[in-house]
């Protein structure tokens, strides 16, 4: 249900977490979920990881 939804959002800390925001107007599906993999994954920083948990949020619009 949508308030369970709402309920389990509430949970999740927020805190320090960088919002990526994707336009995905005229790009190419694939090259746009690369580079949204990417984010996700926590590659895009220098402090990368594979056992640390440093990922960020994705919006992405127009698509």
């Amino acid at each position: 249900t949508e308030q369970k939804a709402l309920a389990d959002l509430r949970r999740i800390n927020l805190d320090g977490l960088r919002w990526c925001v994707f336009d995905a107007k005229g790009q190419v599906l694939g090259r746009l979920a690369s580079q949204i993999a990417v984010v996700l994954q926590g590659k895009d920083k220098p402090t990368y990881a594979p056992h640390v948990e440093n990922r960020d949020m994705c919006v992405v619009l127009n698509g």
